[in-house]
């Protein structure tokens, strides 16, 4: 799938790394900035080191090993993500590019985000995970109005929640993945025309030709939930 596909929808991008060279091969360029798609809710960059900050959403940048209390979004809705439990910066892990390395951490988006998505959604997640666990990378709402990532959970494979998670907002995968292997993963639900997929590496992995929506919520938006390694 390209980027360009998603230009209507509400969009959440969460980036450890976009490079060229790591994405050539799946219609990701340095060319495809945020930016250009309309309804952009969220924006969370690894390789921004102004944007990873150690004390505060007004203090200095992390370094190599330390903790991180605030991610600064880029998206220009202020929508930080402020540390629940501190994640650790670390740096020369992705085409030597830094990420935001998860275990048992996580990070809070306000609750303005889940509150401002209805039904076209897309989200972009460039991650690694270093353990098969319930690995829940994205959470927020309740079971029946849900926007959840499993990436993966314990039986290998990859759910993605949005609306009714027992019911029409279900979708899953199997993972496919290598551990501490990076995989450029995309989410979307899209109202017209009515779908649900799950792409890996510009792969389309799951399909159904029906969508679901969530409701108006007050949940933060919890990223590196529920036991996440990576």
């Amino acid at each position: 799938a390209t980027l360009g596909n998603i230009a209507n929808a509400d969009t959440i991008y969460k980036s450890a790394t976009i490079l060229a060279n790591l994405c050539k091969n799946y219609h990701v360029t340095d060319n495809h900035n945020p930016f250009r798609f309309n309804g952009l809710k969220l924006w969370l960059d690894a390789a921004d080191k102004a944007t990873t900050l150690k004390t505060n959403c007004d203090g200095e940048s992390a370094v190599d090993g330390e903790s991180i209390a605030c991610w600064k979004d880029k998206s220009g809705n202020g929508n930080d993500a402020v540390a629940e439990h501190s994640p650790i910066y670390k740096t020369n892990l992705i085409n030597s590019k830094p990420v935001i390395r998860f275990d048992n951490k996580n990070l809070l988006v306000p609750s303005e985000v889940i509150g401002s998505i209805t039904s076209d959604t897309t989200i972009f997640i460039v991650a690694a995970t270093t353990e098969v666990e319930e690995n829940l990378i994205i959470s927020g709402g309740t079971p029946i109005n849900r926007l959840g990532i499993y990436m993966p959970y314990i039986d290998n494979k990859t759910y993605w929640y949005f609306g009714d998670m027992f019911s029409s907002g279900q979708q899953f995968a199997d993972w496919g993945g290598e551990l501490n292997v990076p995989y450029i993963w995309s989410f979307n639900n899209s109202s017209t025309p009515a779908a649900m997929n799950i792409w890996r590496n510009g792969a389309n992995i799951a399909s159904k030709n029906s969508s679901s929506s969530i409701s108006s919520s007050n949940y933060a938006l919890n990223i590196g939930s529920n036991n996440y390694k990576g």
